[in-house]
């Protein structure tokens, strides 16, 4: 079994990303996005400790205040033949900040917490995609003006087990007004 620790966007904003998403994934014939609109905070990680150990310590992170960020237009990730194009909050600060904030428990509960990257927070429209079709997809989106603001309103530990097609949440904390 294997642990995400991620922020969704709330859920009354993310059908239009969703929407965006499924007009592009033909891009890519291994597309594979396994959960909604989301900024990851830890990447899967296989587990430490049981599920119920798990949430107990999730819950235990310190709080944070909900809050919204623009995202503007759209960039690629280009490595060879797994690339992906994503949109990039324009302030990175509150992702950070929460990031720095469930280490504690994140330490606790997933095996292995190193970024192999530098951190960097990002709604990913399509991935799995070769180079020629990266390339692609960027330079149609270039004519299309993505300017939005999203709200993230919790944070959230989902599990994915070797039945699971999709990552499933198993709990959250909500961000406070």
């Amino acid at each position: 079994m294997r642990y995400l620790i991620a922020l969704p966007l709330k859920e009354s904003e993310s059908e239009e990303f969703i929407k965006l998403r499924d007009k592009y994934k033909d891009f890519a014939p291994r597309w594979k996005i396994t959960l909604g609109p989301h900024i990851t905070l830890y990447r899967p990680s296989q587990f430490k400790i049981p599920i119920d150990d798990a949430i107990k310590e999730f819950k235990k992170a310190s709080g944070y205040r909900g809050f919204s960020v623009n995202f503007k237009n759209f960039e690629a990730f280009m490595n060879h033949s797994n690339n992906a194009v994503y949109s990039e909050p324009v302030k990175h600060e509150d992702f950070e900040k929460i990031k720095e904030l469930y280490k504690p428990q994140v330490e606790k509960i997933l095996q292995d917490i190193t970024d192999i990257w530098p951190y960097h927070p990002h709604l990913t429209l399509v991935n799995r995609l070769d180079s020629e079709n990266a390339q692609r997809l960027i330079s149609e989106l270039k004519g299309l003006v993505f300017d939005k603001n999203y709200t993230f309103d919790r944070v959230c530990l989902y599990k994915k087990d070797h039945e699971d097609k999709n990552w499933v949440e198993i709990a959250s904390n909500k961000l406070e007004k």
